[in-house]
């Protein structure tokens, strides 16, 4: 599939949040893993990966302290239509999740996650996830 990939550059966190405007975001930290809205502060995490919450827009954000490096990719039907960001080829593949080893970490059994893989020299992966509820899995 074709989309267009976009970074925005090194953002302190206030302004890198901006881009998860109508995102549910999902990461895993020291607490174990989260999904909802982006955090207020930066999380204690390498990685924050967002879907858009009513279209195929994807968000990526690399943490760095209090700042972050997000990237966004759209594969929306008319994403080929602007100029906004590069023109890119999109893997998708089904992720293997294993069985959670920690109550932290529930959360992990109602999710289904495809993996969005750009190729080439500084490959970049976009998670698609869909949570289904679950009483144990209130994380």
């Amino acid at each position: 599939m074709n989309g267009r990939l976009r970074g925005h550059g090194r953002l302190p966190w206030d302004h890198a949040r901006e881009v998860l405007a109508d995102h549910t975001c999902l990461w895993i930290d020291h607490d174990g893993i989260h999904l909802g809205p982006a955090p207020t502060e930066a999380p204690f995490a390498t990685h924050l990966w967002a879907r858009h919450d009513r279209d195929h827009r994807y968000s990526r954000l690399r943490i760095d302290d209090e700042h972050a490096y997000p990237a966004t990719l759209d594969l929306t039907e008319h994403a080929s239509d602007h100029d906004d960001g590069e023109p890119v080829t999109v893997h998708r593949r089904t992720a293997r999740l294993r069985p959670p080893r920690s109550t932290a970490h529930t959360l992990l059994t109602a999710l289904a996650v495809d993996l969005l893989e750009i190729p080439g020299t500084a490959p970049i992966t976009f998670l698609h996830f869909e949570h289904q509820p679950t009483p144990d899995a209130a994380r």
